[in-house]
C-alpha cells in the first residue's frame, strides 16, 4: 500500500488552474482486495477521474456542477480499469482473478460498456446517450452474468 500513497502522492501534486480543483484526493473503499493487482486497477480508474476533472476545459464544469463528473468521465474511466490496466495484468498473470473486474472485461468485450455505465452508475443529470442498447445489454447480462452486482472500489474527492 505504500507504493500505492507514493503513486498518489505524485499524482495529486500536479499542479491545476485557478478555478480548478485545488486538492484531489484519491479515496478507497475499506472493503477493497488485498491483492495489489486489484489495488493498483482501482487506483488506475480514481486516477483516471482525477485526471479527467483537472484537465483545463473540465476542471472549470466539476467545480460548478458540486463536482459531479459527466457520464463521459466515467465511461471512460470503467474503461480504463478494464482494458488499461485490468486486462493486462490478466496477460502476465494467469492466476490473476477478481469477480467483479473479471465481469466488466467480459462486457466491454461484449460492445456493452456504454449500456452498463448508464444502467448500474447513473447519476442524476446525466444527458442519455445515444444509440444505448439497453434491452440487448439487459438480455445478455442475464444470460451471461445472471449474479453480477456492480462496485465502485475507489473514487476522487476534489476541493474546489
Amino acid at each position: 500500500m505504500r507504493f500505492l500513497a507514493f503513486i498518489l502522492l505524485v499524482f495529486v501534486a500536479l499542479p491545476v488552474e485557478a478555478k480548478s480543483p485545488k486538492r484531489v484526493t484519491i479515496e478507497f473503499d475499506p472493503g477493497i482486495s488485498e491483492k495489489v493487482s486489484v489495488q493498483a486497477a482501482w487506483l488506475a480508474y480514481a486516477a483516471h477521474l482525477a485526471k479527467w476533472a483537472t484537465e483545463e476545459e473540465n476542471a472549470r464544469y466539476v467545480c460548478r456542477r458540486s463536482l459531479q463528473l459527466p457520464f463521459e468521465a466515467e465511461l471512460s474511466a470503467r474503461a480504463a480499469l478494464a482494458s488499461g490496466i485490468w486486462a493486462k495484468f490478466k496477460a502476465k498473470d494467469a492466476e490473476a482473478f477478481d469477480d467483479y473486474l473479471d465481469s466488466l472485461l467480459r462486457i466491454e468485450a461484449a460492445g456493452f460498456m456504454a449500456e452498463y455505465v448508464w444502467r448500474y452508475h447513473y447519476r442524476s443529470g446525466w444527458k442519455e446517450p445515444e444509440m444505448l442498447r439497453e434491452t440487448e445489454f439487459d438480455e445478455w447480462r442475464s444470460r451471461e452474468l445472471p449474479e453480477f452486482h456492480a462496485v465502485t472500489l475507489s473514487g476522487i474527492e476534489l476541493d474546489c
